[in-house]
């Protein structure tokens, strides 16, 4: 797999921006734990800076897949003094436009893909975790939003099968034919042995 194929995978796969991307370092991933920690960020105008926000700076989960991807990649890697995982011919950051008009886009017209923004392949790690049924603190917290409103606000509209079997759901938990039964609680310390226990309950 070549460099820029590996960068789409784990702009897919991590949900990381692009300018967190390019900024990554070797001293950042922790293959053994799979966790990628964003320190920083990559302007073509302004160099490496303190990520946009502190929810920025942050842990993300990586997949078994992308870690070993990421291990191969690291195997064949040729050291560079800046330590990049994503480097240029020169091992300095990768040029964010060429990336995007002489790879990305190119890519997806081979794959018969309609053309994207390169910052659109962090939100379809956002629908993919979504359609999973990932938590939405989880998928705040991967993506360095600053609070979950933020989340709510951009991808909430991707959750329109939850309200649309509410209903059914609600009564498959008040009508269900499975009865749990609870044992007898004993509020007084000298309660006499014939107390009744609490009759059946049926919860779903």
């Amino acid at each position: 797999m070549n460099l820029p194929l590996i960068c789409y995978a784990t702009a897919i796969l991590t949900g990381v921006r692009q300018g967190e991307l390019l900024a990554l370092k070797w001293g950042d991933l922790d293959l053994e734990r799979r966790v990628l920690f964003i320190r920083r960020t990559y302007h073509p105008v302004h160099g490496f800076a303190e990520p946009k926000s502190e929810k920025s700076r942050r842990a993300v989960k990586v997949t078994p897949e992308l870690a070993e991807i990421l291990r191969v990649h690291k195997e064949r890697s040729r050291p560079w003094a800046d330590d990049l995982i994503f480097p240029n011919g020169a091992g300095n950051p990768m040029d964010g436009t060429n990336l995007l008009t002489q790879e990305f886009r190119p890519t997806l017209e081979r794959a018969g893909i309609r053309r994207l923004r390169f910052h659109d392949l962090r939100h379809t790690y956002a629908a993919l975790q979504i359609a999973l049924g990932e938590d939405f603190k989880f998928i705040q917290q991967q993506m360095g939003h600053a609070s979950i409103t933020t989340t709510m606000d951009l991808y909430g509209h991707l959750l329109p099968e939850a309200s649309e079997v509410a209903g059914e759901r609600l009564d498959a938990l008040v009508f269900s034919d499975n009865v749990v039964t609870f044992p007898a609680r004993n509020t007084s310390k000298a309660a006499p042995e014939e107390e009744p226990g609490i009759e059946p309950v049926d919860i779903g």
